[in-house]
């Protein structure tokens, strides 16, 4: 692609061919003003002063989403993050309007205290998160200290272990781990497709380099366990961050999180507020947590005699890019009820010289903070 405002770049002395126009918008950080909605003779304020932030998402995986619009309202191109799904020219313009008018439609929704709604063919959609009022933080210590001393708790997570800010690092965590695994290479299957040719018939073929072969006879073995470990460890990572992040949004709303790593269990824990709001951007986040609600406790350890099965569901790929997708939508969600933190990482460098031999020191400090400003409570 070349810029438009050089249509001819090759014609000049000092050109180095055509240029790529950078992604240069977050659309995480779209903002819109909140407006009153007419119906009738009544007119509604969409539920709270300020503005409603629209963080823009994948449907696939609910990564988030940059583009390219060189100061242009529609953009160029729109990618996800995380899953590399790009729509461009048409395709992404048609996209974006298609997100303007659902945005518009969930405005009305959110007026009417009604969950969003997404078309089911949407490849992006935009996720709405209004302004909340906040408890202040006076009262909030207050009810933060009132549960401390109620002491401990068999079988749940309280106050006493958990105090203001805590169930934050919690967040904090999560965050961290989706945020690893999105550097691992994203399987569709454990299986390689790039060298097997699909007859009409339903036969197939499989093309093997002999050269390959005989210099790294066990390569297919290889990277089929390289394959079979990253959709295992997405899994195992998505699992855990589901995990947290419910217990840390249970905490925060309520003081209290079962002790246990069953997912389905947390899940039907949380307020209904937040599962609402939850299957409105993914209709079969329940689902999802069902079927794979042992993957952190009985699967990690095989504490009962699982085996094939338990393997079997580890490295199922459908099922470990579903509970990513989760994780993503849970964290969406802890923010809005307002978990949140602070990450600060300092550096210093002390450098020694021994004749022509130099040494550099490099000593690194992490400072960490969890923090909580729920919603006001419903009367």
């Amino acid at each position: 692609m070349t810029s438009d405002d050089d249509p001819h770049p090759t014609d000049h002395p000092n050109s180095i061919g055509p240029v790529e126009i950078e992604w240069d918008s977050d659309l995480d950080d779209e903002w819109q003003e909140t407006t009153s909605v007419k119906f009738g003779d009544h007119e509604y304020e969409p539920g709270n002063q300020g503005r409603v932030q629209l963080k823009g998402r994948c449907t696939r995986c609910w990564g988030g989403l940059m583009a390219k619009r060189r100061g242009e309202y529609l953009p160029r191109a729109i990618r996800c993050r995380v899953c590399g799904i790009t729509l461009e020219d048409d395709e992404a313009r048609d996209a974006f309007r298609r997100m303007s008018e659902q945005t518009a439609s969930n405005m009305f929704n959110l007026a009417f205290g009604r969950p969003a709604t997404y078309p089911a063919d949407a490849t992006f959609v935009q996720k709405l998160v209004p302004h909340i009022d906040r408890q202040p933080a006076e009262d909030f210590e207050k009810a933060v200290a009132s549960r401390s001393a109620e002491g401990r708790k068999r079988d749940w997570l309280t106050r006493s272990a958990f105090p203001g800010g805590a169930p934050g690092f919690l967040f904090l965590q999560a965050r961290a781990l989706i945020s690893g695994i999105e550097r691992l290479p994203r399987e569709i299957s454990v299986a390689e497709f790039s060298d097997i040719d699909i007859h009409d018939d339903g036969s197939a073929t499989v093309h093997l380099a002999r050269a390959k072969l005989a210099t790294h006879p066990n390569e297919h073995q290889r990277k089929l366990m390289e394959r079979l470990g990253s959709t295992m460890t997405t899994a195992m990572i998505s699992a855990f961050a589901c995990e947290l992040t419910m217990k840390a949004i249970r905490l925060t709303l309520t003081h209290q999180a079962r002790k246990t790593h069953d997912l389905c269990k947390l899940y039907g824990d949380l307020p209904d507020q937040s599962t609402n709001r939850l299957e409105a951007d993914f209709p079969d986040i329940r689902a999802t947590l069902k079927a794979a609600r042992h993957t952190f406790d009985k699967w990690r350890y095989f504490q009962a005699d699982v085996g094939a099965r338990g393997i079997g569901a580890m490295v199922d790929t459908k099922r470990a890019l579903a509970l990513s997708k989760a994780a993503r939508v849970l964290l969406d969600e802890a923010e809005l009820v307002g978990l949140g933190y602070s990450v600060k990482l300092n550096a210093t460098q002390h450098i020694t010289q021994t004749g022509d031999k130099r040494n550099v020191h490099v000593k690194h400090h992490l400072r960490t903070k969890g923090t909580e400003a729920p919603p006001v409570e419903s009367d």
